[in-house]
C-alpha cells in the first residue's frame, strides 16, 4: 500500500504533465469566475476518468463507479480538497476548458468519458481531420469515425485519403452514403467539406449542398464517381468550389450567388448561370477556350485571381479570343504543358488585356525534352 502515492503521482504526471499551473493559465485567459479549486476538481475528475478508461483501479478503497454513482448530485468522493460535492463539475466548466481536456484522450476514450457529463455529450466537434493512405481494412473504423463526428454536429469535416506516393490505382474510401438517406437534421452545422480520394457521387454532394444551409467550402480531388453535378440555389451560401482531377466528371451547372472561389480542372462541359461575386478561378485543360475561358466570358472582368491549365500540341491549336479589358486581375498563372516545337505567343493577348496586372507566374513542362538547335553559319563571301 505504500506504493500507491508514488502509483497515482507517476500517472498524475504521465496524464496532466503540466499540472494545476496550467489551469491556473487557462482560467486567467479563459474562465473567468470559475475558482481554481473547481478547475483542480474537474482536473482531478477527469484524470481518474482516463485511468478508468485505461482498466486501472483508482487508488481508493472503492472503485470510481461506486465513488461517484455515476455522478448523482447526492454524491459526495473523497476527502479534504477534493471532499466538495461535484455536482457534474465538469457541466460547469467553459468549451475552451473541456476542448484543452480532451485533447489528451485518444478517440475512443473521449467518446467513453463523455458519461461524466450531460454538456459534454451535447458538445459539438468544430473540426475533425483523417489523414493518411487509405486501406480497406481500416473501412469500419473510419465509418465509426464519420458517424462520430456526425453525430456531434461537425463544422468542418475532412477525409484526406491521398497516397504516400504515385502508384497504378490508388485505394479509395467509399463515402458511406446510406448515412444520410434520412434523418440529415445531424449535417445542418457543417460549414466545409473536403474530400481526397473518396467515392462520392453527385447525388450526395447535392444532397449536402441542400441540407448544409451553412456550408461555405466544398473541395473534392480524385473522385472517379461524380459525373454530374449541378450547383443551384438562390439561398446557397457556398463560397468556395472546387472539383480536382475527377476523372468521370462530365458537366457542371453553376448558380450560386455568394460563390467567390470556383476550381475546375479537366475537359468538363461548364455553365456557370449565375456568379456575381466570383473573384477567384483555376480552371484548364486540353481546350482551355471551350471548357474555361467561354463558359466564363461573362465573369471575366470582375476576376481578381486567374489560374489556367493549357496544353498546346501540335494536334489541338491554342487560338485565344479577343479579351475585353480585364480591369480587375491583379494575379495571373498559367500552367503549361507543350511540345517543344510549340509556342507561346498565342497566350500574350491575355497578358495585354490586364493593364493593372501585379503578379505572373508561368509553370512550363515539356512533353518531349528540347531539342538541340544547331545554328548554320553563313558562309563567306568573296
Amino acid at each position: 500500500m505504500v506504493l500507491w502515492p508514488y502509483g497515482f503521482l507517476i500517472l498524475w504526471r504521465r496524464y496532466c504533465p503540466r499540472g494545476i499551473s496550467e489551469l491556473q493559465t487557462v482560467q486567467d485567459s479563459s474562465a473567468a469566475g470559475f475558482s481554481l479549486e473547481l478547475l483542480a476538481n474537474a482536473r482531478f475528475v477527469f484524470a481518474a476518468a482516463k485511468l478508468g478508461t485505461a482498466g486501472l483501479q483508482m487508488c481508493r478503497s472503492y472503485t470510481f463507479k461506486e465513488g461517484t454513482n455515476n455522478f448523482d448530485n447526492s454524491t459526495f468522493m473523497g476527502e479534504g480538497s477534493y471532499g466538495k460535492d461535484l455536482k457534474d463539475l465538469i457541466s460547469q466548466l467553459p468549451d475552451e476548458i473541456l476542448v484543452h481536456m480532451l485533447s489528451f484522450l485518444t478517440l475512443e476514450e473521449a467518446v467513453r468519458t463523455s458519461v461524466l457529463s450531460h454538456r459534454w455529450k451535447r458538445s459539438n466537434l468544430d473540426e475533425f481531420r483523417v489523414r493518411f493512405e487509405f486501406n480497406k481494412d481500416f473501412k469500419d473504423l473510419i465509418d465509426g469515425w464519420v458517424d462520430f463526428a456526425i453525430s456531434k454536429g461537425v463544422k468542418r469535416l475532412e477525409l484526406d485519403f491521398s497516397p504516400t506516393w504515385a502508384c497504378v490505382g490508388p485505394k479509395r474510401y467509399t463515402f458511406p452514403h446510406d448515412r444520410f438517406s434520412v434523418g440529415l437534421s445531424c449535417i445542418k452545422s457543417l460549414t466545409s467539406l473536403t474530400l481526397l480520394y473518396v467515392h462520392v457521387t453527385g447525388e450526395l454532394l447535392e444532397c449536402f449542398l441542400s441540407n448544409c444551409p451553412l456550408l461555405e467550402r466544398l473541395y473534392v480531388s480524385n473522385s472517379e464517381d461524380i459525373v454530374n453535378l449541378k450547383i443551384w440555389g438562390s439561398t446557397l451560401r457556398l463560397k468556395y468550389l472546387h472539383i480536382i482531377q475527377c476523372s468521370q466528371f462530365e458537366s457542371i451547372e453553376v448558380f450560386a450567388p455568394n460563390l467567390e472561389s470556383f476550381g475546375l480542372v479537366g475537359g468538363i462541359e461548364t455553365h456557370v448561370n449565375y456568379a456575381p461575386r466570383l473573384r477567384d478561378v483555376h480552371m484548364g485543360g486540353c481546350e482551355p477556350v471551350k471548357y474555361a475561358i467561354c463558359p466564363l466570358s461573362n465573369y471575366l472582368s470582375q476576376l481578381q485571381s486567374l489560374v489556367l491549365n493549357i496544353c498546346i500540341s501540335p494536334y489541338v491549336k491554342l487560338e485565344l479570343p479577343k479579351f475585353q479589358t480585364l480591369t480587375n486581375l491583379r494575379r495571373l498563372k498559367w500552367r503549361v504543358i507543350a511540345f517543344d516545337v510549340e509556342s507561346l505567343i498565342s497566350l500574350i493577348p491575355m497578358i495585354e488585356a490586364a493593364p493593372f496586372l501585379q503578379k505572373f507566374n508561368l509553370e512550363l513542362s515539356w512533353c518531349k525534352p528540347l531539342k538541340k538547335k544547331r545554328i548554320k553559319e553563313g558562309e563567306e563571301t568573296s
